[in-house]
């Protein structure tokens, strides 16, 4: 705790950190407190991370929760934790609306005590009930892996090298991945994601199984899309956008996040391999509708039995994992660098070459992309 003698600490305004920080300077009287009353965690973190530069100078601690640290970790891989704070005074509180009050206080109005004692009976019952739910349902556990789930799979390396290709090759096709979003209607730095999870964005990627190109096509898949050239990165970005927004349609009962993250792990495994999942998942009481509850059963299907017992092919579930999980940072991370972009205000893109020859072939173009 001493090594904060003499130093300068950022925290935002009217926060526990803020708190925290109050704590600490009475035990070394020579520590300033700096209190942001604008921005985040994540600012400040940012602030930190560019202090070498003239508008982030004199930012050198900052107080944030561990879980703005994970996030940080994916944003600005040069900022590191030197000390855990501890938090033994500040309690997490329910705070119920008005509606509820409402609710509660609409009837018995000549008899108040009694009214506001079965008020405040019925809000500790809700509020209890409330969270025994959570718990039951496991709710909270797949909230925060919603949210943070995927924030341990890239090293500090693959990070940083990410934020280089961002700055370095990203501009060479961005507007091919902005034609996309029109295309497709997906979010450009999701199929960006994708494209740098698939081959770091080069064009001219090749595997041994000769999938190739930017976003990785079979040679099966690129007929289908009438694409003429795979090395052709704004062939390939349009196709595989469309390809993925059509998996997505094939999860009906899925909703979003979920719906997408699906949609990722069968563009990696075929849309076969990942249905029969679902019908294991099922099989097995988990919901086939849910990522959480999927990167559990995925890996499943590599193993002898489990994806003949659903009458399914078996795949390398693992991976469709991983893919998955890899191109949900790399989006989590373009979403903080690169503003989206806005369709309604560029140039009119009708790639009808891609709509057209496919709109009434769907089921053939979800055909296996392995």
């Amino acid at each position: 705790m001493q090594q904060l003698k003499g130093k300068t600490i950022h925290v935002i305004a009217g926060t526990r950190q803020a708190q925290t920080a109050k704590l600490l300077k009475q035990k070394i009287a020579d520590l300033e407190i700096v209190e942001v009353k604008s921005g985040n965690e994540l600012d400040l973190l940012e602030n930190l991370a560019n202090n070498d530069l003239p508008l982030h100078k004199n930012v050198n601690y900052v107080i944030a929760d561990e879980y703005v640290d994970l996030m940080a970790n994916h944003i600005f891989p040069n900022v590191r934790k030197t000390l855990n704070l501890p938090n033994k005074n500040k309690s997490i509180v329910w705070i119920l609306g008005k509606q509820f009050a409402f609710k509660f206080n609409k009837n018995d109005k000549n008899d108040k005590n009694e009214q506001n004692s079965q008020s405040s009976q019925s809000w500790e019952n809700i509020t209890q009930n409330f969270i025994a739910d959570l718990h039951k349902t496991n709710y909270l556990t797949k909230l925060n892996d919603i949210h943070f789930g995927h924030l341990k799979r890239l090293t500090a390396i693959d990070i940083a090298t990410f934020l280089s290709d961002i700055e370095k090759i990203l501009p060479r096709y961005r507007k091919y991945f902005h034609e996309a979003e029109k295309v497709s209607g997906l979010d450009w730095r999701l199929i960006a994601a994708l494209a740098y999870q698939e081959s770091h964005w080069d064009p001219n990627a090749t595997s041994p199984t000769n999938v190739r190109g930017i976003m990785m096509l079979t040679e099966d898949t690129a007929d289908r899309l009438k694409v003429s050239n795979r090395l052709n990165a704004r062939q390939s970005i349009k196709a595989g956008a469309v390809y993925l927004n059509y998996l997505k349609d094939a999860f009906v009962g899925a909703e979003e996040p979920d719906k997408t993250w699906l949609a990722l792990a069968a563009y990696n495994t075929g849309l076969g391999g990942i249905l029969g999942a679902r019908k294991l998942a099922k099989k097995r009481n988990s919901n086939p509708n849910n990522w959480y509850e999927m990167k559990k059963v995925l890996p499943l299907m590599a193993r002898p039995g489990y994806a003949e017992s659903v009458g399914s092919v078996k795949v390398r579930g693992g991976e469709a994992v991983i893919l998955t999980e890899n191109v949900r940072s790399y989006y989590g991370i373009l979403q903080r660098y690169d503003d989206d972009w806005q369709t309604q205000n560029q140039p009119n893109i009708e790639p009808k070459n891609l709509l057209e020859a496919n709109k009434d072939n769907k089921q053939n173009l979800l055909t296996t992309n392995n």
